[in-house]
């Protein structure tokens, strides 16, 4: 057969070629995949340290919210916490800039939050798991692939489940994206991405974006959407005419995931993001940019999703 006609199969060194490149990358990227989720699950509290720290806040609430009065500006206190062990005296800190009742309120919101945590921690530990047994899985593939005596059939099959594990991580930003156009110049302000149905989405690339985003563009009544437990961007979901509506259970889930997606749990296959109207969010005096607290809120349990790329 002649190499050379056009209508030729790949030849087997020219499959095994794009083979080992294919490899290379594949190695790369799983690797990637190893190391971040070992570090998600190293990051992991254990629920009987959440359970034990929320029991303690909440008995020190209850204790200063019941507290007599304290000397102006007095920054210690000594407090009996009544625990299922016994009484506990324990001398905490206290915010001079703050009522005894804020600070109070404040520890118990922050104890609660820790037993809401508790409810994932389980959930989030097993898809871990099963998401680093899957990559050491495909670990143990490669060798098997390297063999130089392998033949173009064999090869070939190795190409197609290379390209399901390129559309499985290409998402999630493990495997390197393709190259996008250098002289395309970078949008200013918040991102804009539009959804089905005239629906669309805002989301900020910065802390200040984040905070001229929430605070300046954001209706009162649009969904604000942030990944749980650590930084990342304020995306918003607004009406197609701005007015008060309930959003698509399609858009939501897609604003859900691009919050995911905007923070450093990108990678992982399941993600906990919270969302309320902008009406319950609000940034506390001179705290840095892009920080805010949830009056309340509602949380969903997301796959990462990308923005879909704007076509020229």
């Amino acid at each position: 057969m002649n190499p050379n006609n056009a209508g030729s199969p790949p030849s087997r060194q020219g499959t095994l070629q794009e083979l080992d490149q294919t490899l290379r990358i594949a190695s790369g990227a799983v690797a990637r995949w190893v190391r971040r989720t070992q570090k998600a699950l190293t990051q992991i509290v254990p629920t009987s340290d959440l359970s034990r720290r929320s029991t303690l806040l909440d008995a020190r609430a209850r204790a200063l919210a019941s507290a007599g009065p304290v000397p102006r500006g007095a920054q210690k206190l000594e407090l009996t916490l009544w625990t299922e062990e016994g009484p506990l005296q324990e001398w905490v800190e206290l915010n001079p800039a703050l009522p005894l009742k804020a600070q109070a309120e404040a520890w118990f919101a922050q104890a609660k939050k820790w037993r809401r945590a508790i409810q994932h921690q389980a959930s989030r530990q097993s898809i871990l798991a099963q998401e680093l047994a899957a990559a050491l899985a495909w670990q143990e593939k490669f060798p098997l692939w390297s063999d130089p005596e392998l033949d173009r059939k064999g090869a070939r099959k190795a190409l197609i489940e290379l390209e399901s594990l390129r559309a499985r991580l290409l998402p999630r930003g493990l495997w390197p994206q393709p190259p996008g156009k250098r002289d395309e110049p970078r949008p200013l302000g918040p991102i804009r991405w539009d959804l089905e149905g005239g629906w669309f989405l805002l989301a900020g690339k910065s802390g200040t974006e984040n905070d001229f985003l929430t605070t300046r563009l954001a209706l009162p009544h649009d969904l604000w959407f942030h990944v749980a437990n650590i930084p990342g961007a304020h995306v918003i979901l607004r009406s197609p005419d701005g007015k008060p509506k309930p959003p698509p259970p399609a858009c939501v889930e897609k604003a859900a995931g691009l919050a995911a997606w905007l923070s450093r749990y990108r990678a992982q296959a399941k993600v906990e993001v919270r969302y309320t109207e902008r009406k319950h969010v609000r940034k506390p005096r001179k705290a840095p940019a892009g920080s805010v607290l949830m009056d309340q809120s509602r949380s969903i349990l997301v796959c990462p999703q990308a923005p879909p790329r704007t076509e020229p």
